[in-house]
This record gives C-alpha cells, sequence and structure tokens, in this order.
C-alpha cells in the first residue's frame, strides 16, 4: 500500500538574511495563490520602477515584498515602513529580492512537475 504524510512533507524554504542590526533571518516559502497573482501582475509595475520610481508605484512594490516575506516559517511579520526602516532595506534590494523570489517559484513550480 502506498502512503503519503502530509505532516512529513519538507515545505520549500528561501532563507533571506535582512539587513538590520540583529542581521534577522526570515525562512520565507511559497506564496498564497492570491499573493502569485498579485506578483504577476504588479510585474509591469516593477518594470516602470526602473524607468519611473515614482513613490506610489516604489510603495507598492515595498508592499507586495512585506507580504510575500509575511510568508515565513519563523511567525514573522512585515510591513513595507519595516523594510525601508527597520530593515534597510533599499530600492536595488527590493528589485534583487523580487528576481530571486520569482527564480524561487519557479524552482517549486518546476519541483511539482
Amino acid at each position: 500500500m502506498r502512503k503519503l504524510d502530509f505532516n512529513a512533507l519538507e515545505k520549500p524554504v528561501l532563507e533571506l538574511t535582512l539587513k538590520d542590526e540583529a542581521k534577522t533571518v526570515v525562512r520565507a516559502t511559497a506564496p498564497t495563490e492570491e499573493l502569485v497573482e498579485r506578483l504577476a501582475a504588479a510585474a509591469s509595475e516593477i518594470k516602470k520602477i526602473m524607468n519611473d520610481k515614482t513613490g506610489e508605484t516604489v510603495k507598492a512594490c515595498f508592499e507586495l515584498i512585506a507580504d510575500l516575506m509575511n510568508c515565513n516559517l519563523d511567525g514573522l511579520t512585515f510591513t513595507a515602513d519595516d523594510l525601508r526602516d527597520k530593515y534597510n532595506m533599499k530600492l536595488y534590494d527590493a528589485l534583487v529580492f523580487v528576481n530571486v523570489y520569482l527564480e524561487f517559484i519557479q524552482e517549486i513550480n518546476e519541483a511539482k512537475n
């Protein structure tokens, strides 16, 4: 008989080390379906940031990143303001995060297939 124990499955994790004094480590997990949809919809907005850098577009980017980082095994919660102020995340860091996170999601999807 075949058996599948969902409790034994290891969740894929993207380990992040933040730029605060404590060098907080976050074990980010896969996003919810809603966040995947928001990330896909935001892809064009993120490209605009590279050219535009208006306050509204940048704020939306940081808010999305905070929501993505809130999907973690550590029970940590983040806001856009936290990322910029407490964790010293700059625009460049945010754009790098988005690229690495997209690769992380792609790896998860490829592993499913």
